[in-house]
């Protein structure tokens, strides 16, 4: 995860001019930019609390009142080679998905982690590391990325089961 700083437009209503306009563009950042996703600079983890506003202009295109906001944000952008401990959310019979930070999904496909058997129930499975459920926690590392449409999406492999 890195810290990054972002800049972004945000759009301001006629009612929130005046002196609560840093209030409500901290509120929109807050709120809209929590998991937002690019390319260039990742997932949206946390924002911090310094924000800093541009003099607010008016749109040439709309009429509207916009502001240039600056701010920093922890951000994860996931790239091959990088580790990761992820909680297991789905179980199937090509492997598993992980969720990393509550954000990024990561498939683990079987192939990759040693004697994967997925049981009859559909609802675990196992492994020559032990037994594999929802919420187990397992270590890997990334070994492709791709971004499409708002969202990346990343493929591991296993390392090793996590002890909570």
């Amino acid at each position: 995860m890195k810290t990054r700083e972002i800049t972004k437009t945000v759009v301001v209503p006629p009612s929130a001019l005046g002196p609560g306009i840093a209030e409500y563009v901290a509120d929109q950042i807050q709120q809209s930019e929590m998991k937002w996703c690019s390319k260039k600079e990742g997932i949206i983890v946390n924002v911090h609390d310094e924000i800093v506003l541009s003099t607010p202009t008016i749109s040439n295109a709309n009429s509207e009142v916009e502001v240039d906001v600056r701010f920093t944000a922890d951000t994860l952008l996931p790239e091959i080679g990088d580790a990761f401990t992820g909680k297991v959310w789905k179980i199937f019979n090509e492997g598993v998905f992980l969720q990393v930070r509550n954000t990024l999904q990561i498939l683990i496909p079987a192939k990759s982690i040693p004697g994967y058997k997925m049981l009859s129930s559909g609802k675990s499975a196992t492994c020559e590391s032990g037994s594999i459920s929802l919420g187990t926690l397992l270590d890997g590392s990334v070994t492709g990325v791709r971004y499409k449409t708002g969202k990346f999406n990343v493929i591991g492999t296993f390392k090793s089961m996590t002890s909570a």
